[in-house]
């Protein structure tokens, strides 16, 4: 039987992006317990563990993973470095009901989102299912537990402070295996594929 491994496709935060989104994240975190009473209503992501998904792919064969590979090297080849801005916390599927708390990337120049569609229709050659949601720049925060039902979270969205956090380079596309576990997931690089760096589009 051919090897599976449940794969996606991410942007890494360089480690000053990481350091400051990881401060915001306590931030947020300490309005939330405020709010909720309860801190372990959310599983919040381990700051090492932060990354921009750019396309989920699920079960992938080991078989794939060449064809994928040349994929994301052209990708790449033909992308240019971005600088993203931060825009804001939001929670999906809203601040009212919510299951995720994120924080929101701008893309005004669609340098990213351009890529995410050639990633898409790359990767539905190669037999993955249509990605039905459309590419929205973000990373996320926290997720909801299972079993939690979380109060409305609309002030505390609103009121986070984002214009300290600096911009968002894009210097690199990641295939990452995760595997799952009791304490959460654990990534793995899988291969990474550097953008050219002798142009930036400003954010």
């Amino acid at each position: 039987m051919a090897e599976v491994y449940r794969c996606f496709i991410a942007v890494p935060l360089p480690p000053a992006f990481r350091e400051a989104v990881a401060g915001l994240q306590r931030q947020v975190r300490d309005a939330c317990d405020t709010v909720m009473g309860r801190a372990d209503m959310l599983r919040w992501v381990r700051p090492d563990d932060m990354h921009m998904t750019v396309r989920f792919l699920g079960d992938t064969p080991t078989r794939k993973m060449a064809p994928l590979g040349d994929l994301l090297e052209q990708s790449a080849a033909r992308a240019r470095c971005v600088d993203l801005s931060a825009t804001g916390v939001d929670a999906f599927p809203s601040a009212a009901r919510p299951r995720v708390l994120l924080l929101r990337m701008s893309d005004p120049t669609d340098v990213l989102s351009s890529l995410a569609k050639e990633i898409e229709r790359g990767v539905r050659r190669l037999g993955f299912t249509r990605e039905e949601r459309p590419f929205t720049p973000h990373v996320t925060l926290a997720r909801a537990r299972r079993d939690s039902r979380l109060p409305s979270l609309e002030g505390i969205v609103s009121g986070q402070e984002v214009a300290g956090l600096g911009p968002l380079r894009v210097e690199a596309l990641v295939l990452y295996r995760s595997e799952l576990a009791p304490g959460g997931p654990h990534y793995t690089v899988l291969a990474t594929h550097t953008l050219p760096q002798d142009a930036v589009a400003p954010a």
